[in-house]
């Protein structure tokens, strides 16, 4: 029999999390701040795949709310907790970011949906970075009326902040989830390379003559990144947004970053392969034909490891993907293998080649 002392903080403990539980939804501020102490506590590791799979759950209780210029008074007063609890994982990361020493591979940064930072010893790469669920993207996120209703964005301290530890950013296509005009625009006026499809140089057309269209389809070094590019298309019903399609190696490590591209690349792809980009690394592997066309390259050339993106794109219906499928089933069995790591707003991980066997099998 467990000593009384032990048995009443077992239960006090059980009941404490079961309370938490059932408040969560009617008490936001209270689970979040839990969450918050959770992720804390249970960093990206696969010993911590029980935890964070709770985590998971019950962020995903959370994210509820479609972010739209529709929203009523009573959904941008319940966005509150949750968006304080971003930004306050933002401070967290920026701090992490600015001191983080990377002497092997590289660390990589989670933040809003798609968007990812690569630091390395010779710089920072960003990858379709943007900031919130701020739907207009040619202003800056304050400006626009999502921004100014909800507050869901960063400070431009912040912004500043970002744009002095950024070498370069590559950006896939216009959509605003995966395009900051805010950041580009500090960018450039730094001097800083911003890698686009033509599209967004028409988009943003006081930054089009200071944004850079790379050579497709051939090996181009820019700054701390070399990247090989294949041009693509995001379908939908109207327009089809061009997309570009990268492979981007950061000291040796090379990520595939298809976003939404929605047609066949695979040629391209087994010519950026032979050029001495064989993914290690894959972010989105793109949308329906794309997607297939991608996949079936890479069932012949092995595995890779998985970073999840798009989860909790707050203009999506219900707040977005979910990240708790990725604690159950199959992708449960990637992380378990040492295959992929779901990353939460805020968090980093380090990616080093002793985690890519097929490296040393060359």
């Amino acid at each position: 029999m467990k000593p009384p002392c032990l048995f009443f903080g077992f239960a006090a403990s059980f009941l404490f999390s079961s309370l938490l539980a059932i408040a969560a939804p009617s008490d936001p501020v209270a689970a979040l701040r839990e969450i918050e102490a959770s992720l804390t506590e249970h960093g990206p590791s696969i010993s911590n795949i029980d935890a964070r799979g709770e985590i998971a759950k019950q962020l995903d209780e959370q994210v509820r709310i479609k972010v739209s210029s529709r929203m009523s008074d009573e959904e941008v007063r319940s966005l509150i907790p949750l968006r304080d609890f971003h930004l306050r994982r933002i401070d967290r990361a920026l701090d992490d970011l600015e001191r983080a020493e990377v002497k092997e591979g590289v660390q990589l940064f989670k933040f809003y949906s798609s968007s990812v930072l690569i630091k390395s010893p010779s710089g920072v790469v960003a990858i379709d970075f943007q900031e919130g669920p701020i739907p207009d993207n040619r202003v800056e996120p304050e400006e626009s009326r999502v921004g100014r209703r909800t507050g869901f964005h960063w400070t431009p301290e912040q912004r500043d902040r970002l744009a002095r530890l950024v070498d370069v950013s590559l950006i896939t296509h216009k959509d605003y989830d995966h395009a900051s005009y805010s950041l580009a625009k500090r960018l450039v006026e730094m001097g800083k390379p911003v890698i686009v499809p033509e599209q967004l140089r028409s988009w943003w057309r006081d930054l089009s003559e200071r944004l850079t269209v790379p050579p497709y389809e051939t090996p181009y070094r820019v700054g701390p990144v070399e990247i090989f590019v294949m041009q693509g298309r995001q379908l939908d019903s109207g327009e089809g947004r061009e997309t570009n399609v990268y492979l981007a190696k950061v000291n040796g490590i090379v990520f595939l970053q298809a976003a939404e591209n929605g047609v066949p690349i695979s040629g391209g792809l087994e010519k950026g392969i032979a050029a001495g980009f064989r993914p290690d690394v894959c972010f989105s592997l793109g949308a329906s034909e794309g997607q297939r066309s991608i996949a079936a390259v890479l069932d012949k050339t092995g595995p890779t490891f998985r970073i999840p993106i798009h989860e909790y794109e707050m203009t999506h219906g219900g707040g977005g993907n979910r990240t708790g499928s990725w604690y159950s089933a199959n992708r449960r069995k990637l992380i378990r293998r040492g295959l992929a790591m779901p990353l939460f707003w805020g968090e980093n991980f380090q990616l080093v080649p002793s985690m890519f066997p097929w490296k040393e099998a060359k």
